[in-house]
């Protein structure tokens, strides 16, 4: 059987994920259900909404201590609106970007495992990588998640 090649154009794709999302501590969106496989959270509050929460609450305590004027608590009740909507959505595209880096990595780590055995766990193998490229297929469309689905395909 010969080795799964890894595309020059995945690889790429992976890194720039990798050093972007690989590192994400603070309000950490996945868990792993029954020891293995990863749970992901999308669209629970994060940093973003926990900074636009502080700015809100410091400008309200600040606004609470002037005169009453409905000139200013209007436009300053609809910029706190729009400020919690952005900060969902960004919340949210972050939360997206760390589970595909996360799918890449686990399929990356499948290929290498499929690539290093020869006995039926390489089949076991590569049908879990190529699960996991179709998951992050779904949510992002990249040529390079394609061209690595259909190198797992031939190797199957």
């Amino acid at each position: 059987m010969e080795k799964v090649h890894i595309t020059e154009s995945f690889e790429q794709m992976y890194d720039i994920y990798k050093k972007k999302y690989g590192n994400q501590r603070l309000f950490r969106s996945m868990r792993y259900k029954n020891g293995n496989e990863p749970v992901f959270y999308i669209g629970v509050p994060g940093l973003f909404i926990a900074i636009a929460i502080s700015l809100i609450t410091i400008i309200t305590v600040y606004l609470l201590y002037q005169p009453a004027k409905w000139y200013i608590w209007v436009p300053y009740i609809i910029f706190a609106f729009f400020l919690f909507r952005i900060s969902i959505k960004m919340d949210k595209v972050r939360q997206v970007r760390f589970m595909l880096w996360s799918l890449l990595d686990m399929a990356k780590q499948r290929i290498e495992k499929a690539n290093e055995t020869l006995s039926e766990d390489r089949h076991i193998n590569l049908a879990k990588a190529k699960e996991f490229l179709e998951k992050a297929h779904q949510h992002v469309d990249e040529a390079a998640i394609s061209e690595q689905i259909a190198e797992i395909e031939k190797a199957l």
